[in-house]
């Protein structure tokens, strides 16, 4: 494996092959600011912890993904997806205007980011990559996630910032997750509430996966431990505040489930706690009209 399989970043369109350079200029009417490239990926076997491929834990594609092209403009994304043993080409542009939350995933070298928008119904794009290029795809997202933040002001009845470093006793796992790798750079958690990892057993014991939901300045951000990954893997969901619909919390004997629903198309994203959790799910939520379902 050389560097030609991770993500790199291109200079000129120039530099891509010409069915992939007539794509991009079909699409675009200015100059990329940037240009990205993803080569296929290709996970094998089963993913980490046992759960096949294609299965619900956000699972692979059954053959190697397609090449993409990145190009990012003032108001778009141009994704441009290439089967390098056909030379098929797909093109995707997402304008900036219509992307409502995305998810972050990664289990060892297998890592994606999942794009959702509207046009106008509900629709992914996920990218498949080698955690190698994370760096590469991290500023991607970032860039991203500033576009869509750049459509609304920020909240006005946004609450000082809570300190999070209670959480580095309780997890340094999740502390350094949600410090440094989910936090843009001006941004701040307002609440968090933090279920821990029960380790999945052989043969006896339940378990649990952990958890941890954030109420930032800019996003309600969930955070989780897939138990058919564990501990190899993490996976980011991002929901910017002004594209959040509905919250409710529903309860049942032992458990709250956190429901959120977001953009206009009603993308659903949801988290199970431990029902200890609830008061505390409930005082990071007083920003939201908040729901209560018994289950």
């Amino acid at each position: 494996m050389g560097m030609e399989d991770f993500p790199y970043p291109v200079k000129q369109v120039a530099q891509l092959p010409d069915s992939v350079q007539r794509a991009l200029r079909d699409q675009m009417n200015e100059a990329p600011a940037s240009l990205l490239v993803i080569p296929p990926f290709r996970h094998i076997g089963r993913l980490p912890g046992g759960a096949p491929r294609g299965s619900r834990l956000r699972g692979a594609s059954r053959g190697p993904s397609p090449e993409w092209t990145l190009a990012l403009t003032s108001d778009r994304l141009i994704a441009v997806a290439r089967q390098r043993s056909t030379s098929q080409i797909e093109v995707t542009v997402i304008p900036f205007e219509s992307m409502f939350a995305f998810e972050w995933g990664t289990i060892l070298l297998y890592s994606w980011l999942d794009m959702v928008w509207a046009d106008p119904e509900l629709r992914h794009t996920r990218l498949e990559y080698n955690s190698v290029g994370e760096p590469f795809l991290r500023e991607l997202l970032a860039t991203l996630q500033r576009a869509v933040l750049a459509r609304h002001q920020p909240p006005l009845d946004t609450h000082a910032p809570v300190s999070i470093e209670p959480l580095y006793d309780d997890s340094m796992k999740f502390y350094n997750m949600l410090r440094f790798h989910a936090l843009l750079a001006d941004e701040y958690a307002e609440a968090y509430c933090f279920e821990p990892t029960i380790k999945p057993r052989w043969f006896w014991g339940r378990s649990q996966e952990g958890l941890l939901w954030a109420v930032t300045n800019y996003h309600g951000l969930l955070i989780r431990e897939p138990r058919e990954s564990y501990p190899y893997g993490v996976i980011y969901t991002f929901c910017p505040r002004d594209e959040i619909r509905e919250v409710s919390m529903a309860t049942t004997e032992r458990t709250v489930e956190l429901r959120l629903t977001v953009g206009q198309p009603r993308w659903e994203v949801n988290g199970i706690f431990s029902l200890n959790r609830e008061a505390e799910l409930r005082a990071g939520l007083e920003e939201f009209s908040v729901q209560q379902v018994e289950v």
